[in-house]
């Protein structure tokens, strides 16, 4: 088996000196501008999510992206390879955050609507063992697409009755990018294969590093903190193409039902100063 070096993991880089913003990033690949995002991108994903996003503008993180209203939780995708020590874990966190993005960048170009949430995840397991997954949620464009041919009066397609229609579409374009470069990179030889491609709730996942996300052809990072020093991923954006990044901080959040006409944009908050 091949060693590895010691490494930490990306979120586990220097903590940014302030909140100051930038509105470019330079990269040795070029540059990238910082844009806010659009109050018609904030609309459309109140109403994409299916619990919709929180607007705290009070707030350190002025986004919350609601995985899970009152006992009911949003799904994911989960891609499982085998379990791992910690360091190897670590490697294939960051192998994962590097497939995911040059994943985003063929996928924008499709035109797919709606948005698309990857997510590398770490968590502790039994026996000291750690899982290093990928967790997909994916957010159709309600009636994007027609009604797929049904047998026996059912859908054929698991995905679509799942996350809506069009789902079924979106994974297998982004799945077709991070399975070619996954052969690439040779990885399924240093780490395994993976075992299992299941739908799982956001609370069976663990640690979720919700960094990046697209809607429609758009990259949004959702980083806490740009990290524009420790992240590679801002270098590799340039390297393909990319020239523009939304950003919009968010956190995962939690709501009662009562909030979720807010969550949905249906109700304003009212803040006092």
């Amino acid at each position: 088996m091949k060693t590895l070096k010691k490494q930490k993991l990306l979120f586990c880089g220097k903590k940014a000196k302030d909140n100051v913003i930038p509105t470019e990033i330079k990269t040795p690949n070029g540059i990238i501008e910082i844009c806010e995002p659009t109050t018609e991108m904030i609309k459309r994903l109140q109403t994409i999510l299916p619990y919709g996003m929180m607007i705290e503008p009070c707030k350190e993180v002025k986004y919350g992206i609601v995985m899970q209203c009152d006992d009911k939780e949003l799904n994911s995708l989960r891609l499982q390879p085998l379990e791992q020590n910690y360091e190897y874990a670590a490697q294939l966190f960051d192998i994962h955050h590097y497939l995911i993005m040059k994943s985003y960048c063929e996928y924008i170009k499709k035109g797919f609507l709606g948005a698309f949430l990857a997510s590398p995840c770490i968590t502790e397991r039994k026996d000291g063992l750690w899982e290093s997954v990928v967790a997909l949620f994916i957010f159709p464009e309600k009636d994007e697409t027609d009604p797929l041919p049904k047998k026996g009066g059912k859908r054929q397609n698991y995905l679509d009755d799942e996350f809506g229609k069009g789902a079924e579409k979106m994974f297998n374009n982004f799945l077709k990018t991070f399975g070619k470069e996954f052969n690439k990179l040779e990885v399924d030889k240093l780490f395994g294969k993976y075992i299992s491609v299941a739908i799982r709730p956001r609370s069976y996942l663990g640690g979720l590093a919700m960094w990046f996300m697209v809607l429609d052809s758009h990259i949004i990072c959702l980083r806490r903190n740009l990290r524009e020093q420790e992240d590679s991923a801002w270098g590799f954006l340039a390297s393909q193409g990319i020239k523009k990044v939304y950003y919009l901080p968010s956190h995962p959040m939690t709501i009662s039902k009562s909030d979720l006409d807010y969550a949905k944009g249906l109700k304003k908050l009212v803040f006092q100063e």
